[in-house]
């Protein structure tokens, strides 16, 4: 398992474009953002945390789900723990 925090300008040129978009769109700020892989899926997330917001995504071969959480960073990072677990 690789995990990475990056910077979305740091992201493969699609995926940064992508993600400021995104950004834009759910009113994400200044945020915790990072990456893991997982075989075939890749997880990226991203914390705001003035907003109290977190957004993730899975992207596998032929899926993408997006889950937003709200709430205190803890519950995030335990969320992130267990989809990574799964």
């Amino acid at each position: 398992m690789k995990v990475c925090l990056l910077k979305r300008k740091e992201f493969p040129s699609w995926l940064a474009v992508l993600s400021e978009e995104q950004a834009e769109v759910l009113n994400v700020q200044g945020s915790e953002t990072g990456h893991i892989l997982l075989g075939e899926a890749s997880i990226f997330f991203s914390y705001d945390n003035e907003a109290e917001t977190g957004f993730i995504f899975v992207l596998e071969e032929l899926q993408a789900h997006q889950i937003q959480i709200r709430g205190d960073i803890k519950y995030y990072r335990q969320l992130i723990e267990n989809i990574k677990e799964r």
